[in-house]
């Protein structure tokens, strides 16, 4: 096949036909066998771990498809550079959260190392997706989990309880739904004649006027009920 004048079957000796086909390998290479990483051995015996051409060399191949996972890495496939392809770092050491077929730790890269023109937000930050994180944890439904709306100033949380204003009754001491200047005749009512608040607004909680978050409402709410009222973290 080569042609070298030498009969095929006496090349086959020293793992020259490490697939046993009857063919020299290098004869197999370009017509029935892959060599990708162009070192001599085809594919299907570089990646076999009995090592059937007998060079003491395997290739890995997580997947296993038969093609070395070196020849598997180009268009963005090893996003974290550790030179396993990205569907196998996914399956062992590498989450994929949103499913998306891209590693967690690639995904929110600004520098969009997977090449697919799409970096997802990770406010935080910590390496995982925001849309990950969002089951329990946006109250608003702004996509933005609720820490994020916190700590950007969003959201404000005067109570300092982890929950955006915004999803509590926090300082709607009227119960009309809105936390605004017609609350404060009622938060003063409610900090200063609790009993005379509960009779005026049955229907509510007087600890929607416990704006500070301390189980008490009383007039060290009061700074923090401006601030809910005027909107400011």
């Amino acid at each position: 096949c080569q042609p070298d004048g030498i009969p095929d079957e006496c090349q086959l000796a020293n793992g020259n036909d490490c697939n046993g086909n009857g063919v020299p390998d290098e004869c197999d290479i370009g017509t029935t066998s892959l060599d990708c990483n162009a070192n001599g051995v085809p594919d299907e015996c570089d990646t076999d771990p009995n090592d059937p051409d007998g060079n003491s060399l395997v290739s890995p191949d997580c997947q296993p498809d038969g093609i070395p996972d070196e020849c598997q890495l180009a268009n963005g496939n090893d996003c974290n550079g550790n030179g396993v392809p990205d569907e196998c770092d996914i399956v062992t050491t590498s989450m994929d959260c949103n499913g998306n077929g891209v590693p967690d730790e690639c995904d929110v890269d600004p520098n969009d190392p997977d090449g697919n023109g799409q970096v997802s937000p990770d406010c935080q930050p910590d390496g995982i997706p925001d849309e990950c994180q969002l089951a329990g944890n946006d109250c608003n439904a702004n996509s933005i989990p609720d820490e994020c709306d916190i700590a950007s100033g969003t959201s404000t949380d005067v109570n300092a309880d982890g929950i955006p204003d915004e999803c509590e009754s926090v300082g709607d001491t009227d119960c009309d739904g809105s936390v605004d200047i017609f609350d404060i005749d009622s938060f003063v009512m409610a900090i200063i004649f609790p009993e005379e608040y509960a009779t005026a607004y049955p229907g509510c909680d007087i600890n929607n006027a416990d704006c500070n978050g301390d189980g008490t409402p009383d007039v060290f709410d009061i700074d923090a009920f401006v601030a809910v009222i005027l909107g400011s973290p």
